[in-house]
């Protein structure tokens, strides 16, 4: 069953949630991005749900009326028509939806974890920045400004500024997918490389979701330039399935917990909710459950051994 499916995932990596956030001067940061997370894995349920229930709304409807009769509420027939006539029309849909797999729900859900994964890594780097001075930084310290950037803002809207302006000089060098990330994150020193098959998946990410939001969704040459492996799709337009969407939900969360130990590294400090070789454990946990969530379709539905029973 979809809900109980995508339930099982958001339920079994709570524990994972209190640990990551514990430790680290960028707590906030990271707290406030994996809680969001984990509020679109709860609206991606309770959408499952609710149209699960309006693919059945014309009953409902029917019943609800009933139910008025029984307790002296009679709604006029003109009423009872309208509902109905409403009743029908989101029925339909629903089932639709139901039938095609949720398309419309889960590239929406895709739009939003990208979104999250861009504000992440600027507020890990706005972090980095309001935590050290900016000749800290080199990449940054050796950016060219003129004096009117700065007149008119503060100390703290400066940072914004330079940061800002050091994506515009990198625009033209700016990478697909998780390439954009790292070269923000190496300007804040912090290693925000990936392995392969994560690039992979982010860029896939990057690409549908500029699909869908630029081009309407559909499947042209400029994806599958990017993304050659979607050309059993060429010609369509984009439709996220539900095994797909949580690959991706899925990467998002073992990224932030890559981060995680990249700010460890660059603070020199250990790992808070455990220690590094559990940690490290835990990537590669995930690393070989999205990558046979991708092959199979199967869902991930437990935890990783060390963090089984976890209530902290």
């Amino acid at each position: 069953m979809l809900v109980q499916s995508f339930a099982s995932i958001v339920n079994s990596s709570w524990a994972i949630k209190q640990k990551l956030i514990e430790g680290l001067p960028e707590v906030d940061v990271i707290n406030k991005h994996f809680s969001e997370l984990f509020d679109l894995g709860k609206f991606v349920r309770t959408v499952q749900i609710g149209f699960a229930q309006t693919s059945e709304l014309v009953s409902i409807t029917n019943s609800m009326h009933r139910i008025n009769q029984h307790y002296h509420k009679e709604m006029s027939s003109n009423e009872l028509a309208r509902d109905l006539k409403d009743a029908e029309e989101l029925e339909e849909f629903a089932k639709r939806q139901v039938d095609l797999r949720h398309p419309y729900l889960y590239n929406l859900a895709l739009i939003r974890t990208w979104s999250i994964l861009e504000t992440f890594v600027d507020e890990i780097a706005m972090s980095r920045l309001r935590g050290s001075t900016l000749d800290a930084f080199p990449q940054l310290h050796a950016l060219k400004m003129s004096i009117s950037e700065f007149i008119n803002v503060d100390g703290a809207e400066r940072l914004e500024v330079i940061l800002s302006r050091f994506k515009e000089t990198r625009a033209s060098t700016l990478k697909k997918g998780n390439g954009r990330f790292q070269i923000v994150l190496d300007a804040v020193a912090v290693n925000g490389s990936v392995d392969e098959w994560v690039s992979k998946m982010f860029l896939e990410m990057s690409e549908i979701r500029n699909s869908l939001v630029h081009r309407g969704g559909v499947v042209d040459k400029r994806l599958l330039e990017s993304c050659p492996w979607l050309r059993e799709v060429r010609g369509g337009e984009v439709g996220v399935k539900e095994g797909q969407f949580n690959k991706y939900w899925y990467t998002a969360i073992w990224y932030v917990v890559k981060i995680k130990l990249a700010l460890c590294d660059a603070n020199r400090e250990e790992p808070g909710g455990g220690s590094r070789s559990a940690w490290k454990e835990l990537l590669e946990f995930y690393k070989e459950k999205i990558i046979r969530l991708g092959e199979t379709g199967e869902l991930i539905t437990h935890q990783p051994p060390f963090l089984a029973g976890s209530s902290d």
